[in-house]
């Protein structure tokens, strides 16, 4: 019938425009925090140039993706404003504050990051936020931390580095991080450890556990892990 299939488009139009409202005010939300803790995030970006940390610069989209996929379920939820969401959002700030002014850039970065799905939680509602929940927090996989795993992960290098040179009968003199071999002396320096890799493979490997929670119905994506080198990048398929 000619009513019911104007009827039909009505509600298909209503429910897009629905769900591009709810994703305009989870970007609003985020764009806000960007803005009002503007040098934070602009540390955050200058340290993602860092090969260790280009990571980063992927996962603002992916979780944009991700977001755009739940937009359906996102527009069903009530929104209504969360009174105890407050609570951590004050803490949150306070702690932005107190790591600011003794210089503890990674608790502030950490802190400006949560503000965002905790102002999602604090000012659309609880349904919403726990809809969002998992592209929301995988915000925070974009802080770069992990520099002081770089002795732990060097070590471990090297005994690696040690075991495999003498199973291959190479001669070999070890002091610290410091090999003698018979073609000259090496060094395991901190570009070896593999900080960059294990980070990339936690984020590809947290990612793929999202996918295999949703399901064969998900969808595939691809992400970009840039090397070590900025002209070698790798590309790895994951289901979402």
């Amino acid at each position: 019938m000619p009513g019911e299939t104007v009827n039909s488009a009505a509600i298909t139009n209503r429910l897009a425009h629905r769900e591009l409202a709810v994703l305009a005010l989870i970007a609003g939300i985020a764009a806000f925090v960007v803005v009002l803790y503007g040098s934070t995030f602009a540390s955050m970006a200058a340290i993602w140039q860092s090969s260790d940390y280009r990571h980063g610069l992927i996962i603002p989209p992916i979780c944009a993706y991700l977001l755009w996929r739940l937009r359906g379920r996102l527009a069903a939820s009530e929104l209504q404003p969360c009174l105890w969401g407050i609570a951590p959002l004050i803490g949150l700030v306070g702690l932005w504050f107190v790591a600011r002014a003794v210089g503890v850039q990674v608790v502030e970065q950490f802190a400006a990051i949560l503000l965002i799905p905790v102002s999602v939680l604090a000012f659309l509602g609880w349904p919403l936020a726990r809809s969002a929940m998992f592209p929301l927090l995988f915000l925070v996989v974009a802080v770069p931390v992990g520099d002081g795993l770089l002795p732990q992960l060097m070590q471990i290098t090297a005994d690696i580095s040690t075991g495999l040179l003498r199973a291959a009968g190479v001669p070999e003199f070890r002091e610290g991080q410091f090999f003698s071999l018979p073609g000259g002396t090496f060094e395991v320096a901190s570009v070896c450890a593999g900080l960059g890799h294990l980070i990339a493979g936690t984020v590809i490997a947290r990612a793929h556990a999202r996918g295999a929670r949703a399901g064969p119905e998900g969808r595939s994506f691809r992400i970009e892990q840039i090397g070590e080198d900025d002209s070698v990048i790798s590309t790895q398929r994951t289901d979402i």
